[in-house]
């Protein structure tokens, strides 16, 4: 994938339209720079850190290649270095609050969008919530609100650091699960083979969940072959359109030989939690494709019937 630093210093263009009045374009064109020069700057945001000045703090560290520890000041207190921005803040030229966007958090997403549309996607369903619930504009609560977890993190004993530090890792773990999709994007392309309604890949990418980019294609179903050791097996996921037509792999049922397991929505001979030899599977790969193209094929013709 390439830093996404890097990505954010050389093809930034996000933020053209978020900014109708001086205060917020002066912000869009702060996080421009925090974003364009990440490494230059150093993070400051208040103490008893809240769920806006969490999460948009720990993005930033999440970004920089090596993060210097963040300065934790009194909302009120001032700091005129120019390579300090402060985040969740309104103290001067220097910091951001978004309160034109709902949350600090809101702004910086939004003006990353186009440095790195895949990261971004992650982002926005945090950034929206904190957008509404920092600007007073939703009563919604979950258990899952950003706002919930620091409580709890606090009342469990974590302090500010510890707070920032477990959001960093939830943001790393983001960019690596960024890193996974590019992969089975780039895997797929070179290595899956279409066979009627059925995209078949060798040994895919683990945890790639390549299954998702087969089905934006509008491919039917998705077979996957593992030979690796460690993961052997085979099996087939459907896509969740032709469920809902009324495609079940139990239609498969009579089709298979004693073994495989069968659920609505996929069917499969060994897998990642309990790999199993496919040659002990009673079919080979081209038999199993066949079947599945052949009974795709018959659920397709009695539907056009109904219709």
């Amino acid at each position: 994938m390439g830093s996404i630093d890097g990505k954010i210093a050389h093809n930034f263009k996000g933020g053209e339209n978020i900014a109708p009045n001086m205060k917020e374009a002066r912000e869009v064109e702060l996080a421009k720079k925090l974003f364009s020069e990440i490494d230059k700057y150093r993070i400051a945001t208040h103490k008893r850190l809240d769920a806006d000045a969490a999460f948009s703090t720990a993005l930033i560290l999440s970004l920089q290649e090596n993060p210097q520890p963040v300065i934790f000041v009194d909302s009120t207190e001032a700091i005129t270095n120019d390579n300090i921005v402060l985040l969740d803040l309104d103290l001067g030229e220097n910091s951001i609050k978004g309160d034109g966007i709902g949350s600090c958090f809101g702004l910086l997403v939004e003006v990353m969008d186009k440095a790195d549309p895949v990261f971004h996607n992650y982002l926005i369903t945090i950034a929206k919530h904190l957008n509404k619930i920092d600007s007073g504009k939703s009563d919604f609560q979950s258990y899952l609100d950003p706002h919930y977890l620091i409580r709890w993190w606090r009342l469990a004993g974590l302090d500010d650091g510890e707070i920032l530090h477990t959001i960093y890792l939830l943001f790393k773990g983001m960019q690596k699960s960024v890193e996974k999709e590019e992969e089975a994007q780039i895997y797929l392309k070179a290595s899956g083979r279409k066979e009627k309604f059925c995209m078949i890949v060798e040994n895919p990418p683990r945890d790639a969940k390549i299954h998702k980019f087969v089905f934006k294609k509008g491919v039917a179903a998705y077979i996957y072959y593992n030979t690796r050791p460690e993961d052997m097996g085979m099996g087939l996921i459907i896509n969740p359109k032709l469920q809902q037509e009324g495609f079940s792999c139990h239609y498969l049922k009579e089709k298979l030989p004693e073994g495989w397991i069968i659920l609505e929505h996929m069917v499969f001979w060994g897998s990642l939690k309990v790999p199993k030899d496919t040659a002990q599977s009673g079919i080979t790969l081209d038999e199993f494709v066949k079947i599945v193209n052949r009974q795709i094929k018959t659920f397709k013709r009695l539907k056009k019937k109904e219709l």
